[in-house]
């Protein structure tokens, strides 16, 4: 049979594997939450040229925040991807798009942003297709 300190040692040694494996996973789904926050940045970059080539400006139109609140991610779902849930809702990010005004009423510039209130993570994409990671959101 096996003695109490062979079964404590075997314990001891499946517990410092769980534990290892757990802080493995856990970044790699940070990992791939950031991966999918980059991502929906770019595909609002992508649906901004289109809604430009149909209406001539940028949304949210003429100029401003898409929404009252800090996650416009069911607007943007709503008013660029034509109702198709493109942004996941369920993600730890927040997406919002600010825009400017110019002169007939429709933006001449906007930005997309994807943070994370959590990890603080933040992806901020412009009109000119520019992915930087600033400190917040504007």
């Amino acid at each position: 049979g096996f003695t109490l300190i062979e079964l404590l040692i075997t314990i001891a040694i499946a517990g410092i594997l769980a534990a290892s494996g757990t802080v493995g996973y856990q970044n790699y789904l940070n990992g791939v939450e950031n991966f999918d926050a980059e991502n929906g940045v770019r595909a609002i970059y992508l649906a901004q040229l289109d809604y430009r080539a149909d209406s001539g400006g940028y949304w949210p139109t003429p100029g401003g925040v898409a929404c009252g609140v800090d996650d416009c991610t069911s607007e943007i779902n709503t008013n660029l991807f034509n109702g198709v849930d493109t942004l996941r809702s369920d993600s730890p990010f927040d997406f919002t798009v600010t825009s400017a005004p110019m002169g007939n009423g429709f933006p001449s510039s906007y930005t997309a942003c994807a943070h994370n209130s959590v990890s603080g993570q933040v992806y901020l994409i412009n009109q000119n297709n520019q992915l930087t990671e600033p400190a917040g959101c504007p």
